[in-house]
């Protein structure tokens, strides 16, 4: 029985530990915070929405935790993505003067621009890696495609966020300049990104030998 074990475990990759530690997180954020918050905005016979979503955002980490576990996931990439994750949270959850991080503002930007700006990093750092691993060849302006779709992840959360914001009242989601000025973050933070690729310790420590040009 001992052997079985510890065959089992042996068995599990990187990505394996890390979708089980999110999964066990977004069950005790969704029963202990989200839950609470939903039947006081939209109450307690509309509950059926809240496991839709639930079962929804379920759905998607199940399918990516089966289809990538068939790579190997760098451990420094998996320690990015968690960072992106526990930056969201504490935005969100740790209160700071009266309010949410989310809310201060630190050298005359918000905190949820410097995270649109790091997860956006961490966003064109995941897509470089999924390039690599799944060998995708892109003749030209291989890297504009990286922004562009890293873009379009910021787009897809905004429009999420939109629909939050038409269904739950006060959730501090923000008007339209507030969803410009997360996409410009977004495009900062991608674009750094390419400038990144182009040092001496990204491509001595990643890659090696492959020729990053900045398009």
């Amino acid at each position: 029985m001992g052997i079985q074990q510890l065959t089992l475990f042996s068995k599990l990759k990187s990505i394996d530990i890390f979708a089980m530690i999110n999964i066990a997180l977004f069950f005790l954020m969704t029963f202990f915070v989200y839950l609470d918050r939903f039947i006081e905005y939209r109450g307690a016979a509309n509950l059926h929405e809240f496991y839709i979503y639930a079962m929804v955002i379920m759905f998607i980490i199940s399918w990516c935790w089966w289809y990538f576990r068939r790579f190997t996931a760098p451990a420094f990439l998996l320690v990015m993505i968690q960072t992106a994750i526990l930056l969201h949270f504490a935005g969100a959850f740790i209160p700071i003067d009266g309010g949410r991080l989310y809310d201060a503002v630190i050298f005359g930007i918000g905190f949820d621009k410097y995270v649109h700006f790091i997860n956006s990093f961490i966003v064109a750092t995941t897509f470089n890696e999924i390039f690599h691993a799944m060998n995708v060849q892109i003749p030209v302006f291989r890297n504009i495609v990286i922004v562009i779709m890293t873009l379009g992840i910021g787009a897809f959360v905004e429009v999420l966020e939109y629909m939050v914001m038409i269904t739950i009242p006060d959730t501090g989601v923000g008007d339209y300049h507030n969803n410009m000025r997360d996409l410009i973050a977004n495009m900062m933070g991608s674009t750094v990104f390419l400038l990144f690729m182009q040092t001496k310790f990204y491509q001595t420590n990643r890659h090696s030998g492959k020729n990053y040009k900045l398009l």
